[in-house]
């Protein structure tokens, strides 16, 4: 019987404009997700925003930077995987009196021109070097593989960045959603042409609407295209709601950073392409959706050998109903597709394909 594999991938990060509570804003509900998780007995990803402890390691080191570290390798030692994030607006930013002010420089991109080791490729260096020292204090054997950037984004200068990563140990990546539009005046992330596969690989030359026979793994985030019928039940339940999700949106005292939408185009644009994510983050969403996004992943590939299948979701977002939502959808997977679907890490991928 063909097996599909599911990673329960969590991008573990502060809200990245402001935040005035940090242990609201990642800490508490990081420790109720693991506690779950290890209650249902589902292993988790920790998708790491390394550059946060980077700045932190300075700026707020026992508030933050030491419960950041702790938490992580607790979550390692549990059998959990913490892999790496880059959220590289931190490394420019700016922080006054126990608050963050952040930079514009929000992706990789922005740092091509930089001396080493301020360019794409030291950041990299230096941000893998720190998470597998945090690693390998818990098992000596650790090393980070796998990849999400911030924002999704993975352009512009997708060759410098797909092979500093490769050069550094990553062989697998996280950071596309197919057909997934967004632009905004310091970011764009364009997915609308992707090979049509569960999982490929993407060559190191960066061309990422081709498949490659070697290069790193895409083990892309799970979705759904926008059909008419859930936009409007969508939209429908935001209406109808409103007070009920106002009463229960968890308060994790902070403020996102996507940047300014620059014309109406790309406001049409970014609501034309956006998916449904499989994802535990949205008041909107519930099990029957989940699993109709599962389904319509399962039915697509059911051709193919390797199904892997990514859910993204963020501790920052969760309160007591993301929670619940969690239990319940993994419970429901856990009985529906038994023996079909099994909880796994990016570690456990790259031992089983072989990827080194």
């Amino acid at each position: 019987m063909k097996q599909f594999s599911v990673l329960l991938t969590f991008d573990y990060e502060l809200p990245l404009g402001s935040c005035k509570d940090y242990s609201r804003g990642l800490f508490e509900p990081a420790d109720k997700l693991l506690k779950l998780a290890g209650e249902l007995k589902v292993p988790v990803n920790l998708f790491v925003d390394i550059c946060s402890l980077q700045m932190f390691k300075d700026w707020d080191y026992d508030k933050y930077f030491v419960p950041f570290k702790k938490q992580l390798q607790s979550a390692l030692a549990e059998g959990h995987d913490i892999q790496l994030h880059l959220h590289p607006h931190w490394l420019t930013s700016k922080y006054r009196n126990g608050t963050y002010f952040p930079s514009n420089n929000f992706t990789l991109s922005h740092y091509r021109n930089n001396i080493y080791p301020n360019n794409i490729s030291g950041i990299i260096e230096n941000a893998v070097a720190l998470l597998n020292e945090i690693g390998r204090e818990v098992n000596p054997d650790f090393h980070c593989l796998a990849y999400r950037g911030g924002g999704f984004n993975l352009a512009p200068d997708t060759d410098l960045i797909i092979n500093a990563l490769y050069q550094y140990g990553i062989r697998i990546d996280s950071s596309i959603a197919r057909g997934y539009y967004f632009r905004s005046n310091i970011q764009t992330s364009d997915y609308r042409k992707t090979p049509d596969k569960a999982n490929w690989f993407i060559s190191l030359n960066g061309e990422l609407n081709s498949e490659a026979n070697n290069g790193i793994l895409e083990i892309p985030i799970a979705s759904m295209p926008p059909y008419f019928i859930h936009r409007m039940k969508r939209y429908y339940k935001k209406i109808r709601n409103k007070k009920r999700y106002k009463s229960i949106h968890y308060d994790h005292t902070g403020t996102g950073y996507i940047g300014k939408i620059p014309d109406f185009r790309s406001k049409i644009l970014n609501v034309i392409y956006s998916p449904f994510f499989f994802s535990f983050d949205y008041l909107t969403y519930d099990i029957s959706l989940i699993d109709e996004i599962i389904r319509y992943n399962m039915r697509k590939y059911h051709k193919e050998d390797q199904i892997m299948l990514c859910a993204v979701s963020h501790p920052k977002f969760f309160g007591e109903y993301q929670l619940s939502l969690f239990h319940d959808a993994v419970s429901f997977i856990k009985s529906k597709y038994s023996g079909l679907l099994n909880f796994t890490t990016f570690r456990d991928i790259a031992c089983i394909l072989r990827l080194q």
